[in-house]
């Protein structure tokens, strides 16, 4: 089954590709010591209910949040 395949198995079923067709490999390159990859969290500034988006940004950068987004392996925005 071709990577493609699993993945869509993935979606559709809740199957995890990698029991299907394995881990995916990992590739080094030394220029991935300088990437910038932030993960940034917004409000829209007229939402139809303004205090839930804050509610969730503050929810996100509170130990609780950055703990669930660590264990996920993601950092905190």
């Amino acid at each position: 089954m071709s990577r493609e395949a699993a993945d869509q198995l993935e979606l559709q079923a809740g199957v995890p590709a990698e029991a299907v067709v394995g881990p995916a490999a990992a590739i080094d390159f030394p220029e991935s010591a300088k990437a910038i990859n932030g993960n940034p969290i917004a409000t829209r500034t007229k939402a139809p209910q303004p205090a839930l988006p804050k509610e969730f940004v503050q929810l996100v950068v509170s130990p609780q949040g950055k703990g669930a987004l660590a264990a996920a392996d993601f950092e905190a925005p």
